[in-house]
């Protein structure tokens, strides 16, 4: 029997930026042991083949489009995951930038901002 990604038995986390890199290991982590996976990705494309290459090793996951910069895309985040999930049980705040390859003591403070934010 299939457990539903809605049962209570299963945790349903969102992994910002797990189209790549650490955010796709988390994910790879978390999916393993049996949480339902939603990858963070603002680019969609890159976001599917994440799910793919996750959904071949037996992980339950879907794609997310999502842009941490965006107010409206975090909405719109809040939105879909309530409607169709009902709640979050993990959130990874995975997501980031580099802006440029200057030290951090060399960048304006908004590009410096942004990065953490």
């Amino acid at each position: 029997m299939t457990t539903s990604s809605t049962s209570p038995s299963v945790r349903i986390a969102l992994v910002t930026g797990a189209n790549k890199g650490i955010g796709f290991h988390v994910a790879r982590q978390l999916g393993a042991r049996g949480v339902h996976v939603l990858i963070g990705s603002r680019d969609a494309g890159r976001g599917e083949s994440a799910v793919a290459a996750l959904r071949q090793e037996g992980v339950a996951a879907d794609l997310l489009v999502l842009d941490v910069t965006r107010a409206a895309s975090i909405a719109e985040a809040v939105t879909r995951v309530t409607a169709e999930r009902g709640r979050l049980d993990v959130l990874v705040n995975n997501a980031g930038i580099v802006s440029g390859q200057a030290a951090p003591s060399a960048l304006a403070l908004d590009d410096l901002r942004k990065v953490y934010e």
